[in-house]
């Protein structure tokens, strides 16, 4: 993603911070303490903005999608994929108190079906912060991803983000799946269910 694209996200962010609706909803800056770790995590959605963003998240949409064909994941059998959340991710250190406590150590993107993490900004002091995915076994870890790098994963693998201390390390995660592209009112900003279950998404052949 070139720098200029990655400028538009920051304009629709910036968008959303200013944003009464998403602020009622409490869908701007929703910060919480990593259980087990010194990192916080704050989040902003942007399925209202993304106008701004000028085609960034489609053209994003896209690659994805070429991106999973190329590995051979075969995933184009479940149908077409709809963006279900769009979300600002900001990670530092938790050197201060923050409201709230959450888990959001290794986790499933459940009723996903592909997760799309684009690195933004990090700090130049930063240590940590990298993704790890779990496929089963040994954990990976995506090391020297910088500002424009895409990392595409399949969402019913389990991952998360290594602790941040110090720095801080802003990110983009898009997530694709069969239910209805998120609305601009949507309240939840992340539908949370979906009708069929993780079966429907995730067949043993693809497992």
């Amino acid at each position: 993603v070139a720098w200029w694209e990655q400028e538009m996200l920051l304009r629709a962010e910036r968008q959303a911070w200013k944003d009464r609706f998403l602020v009622e909803h409490s869908l701007v800056n929703r910060t919480r303490q990593i259980t087990g770790s010194p990192s916080r995590q704050s989040v902003t959605w942007l399925h209202r903005h993304r106008g701004f963003a000028g085609g960034v998240v489609d053209r994003l949409v896209e690659a994805v999608m070429s991106a999973q064909e190329a590995a051979g994941w075969a995933l184009a059998g479940l149908g077409p994929l709809q963006v279900r959340c769009i979300e600002s991710v900001r990670y530092s250190s938790a050197d201060d108190e923050v409201r709230e406590d959450g888990d959001e150590g290794w986790h499933q993107d459940e009723y996903s079906v592909l997760t799309a993490v684009l690195t933004l900004a990090l700090s130049h002091d930063l240590q940590g912060g990298e993704t790890e995915v779990d496929r089963g076994g040994r954990p990976r870890r995506a090391e020297g991803m910088q500002p424009g790098d895409v990392l595409i994963f399949r969402s019913w693998d389990a991952h998360r983000s290594t602790p941040v201390a110090p720095g801080e390390r802003h990110i983009m995660v898009l997530e694709l799946w069969q239910g209805p592209q998120v609305g601009n009112d949507a309240p939840e900003g992340r539908q949370a269910d979906l009708e069929g279950g993780l079966a429907r998404l995730c067949p043993p052949a693809l497992a």
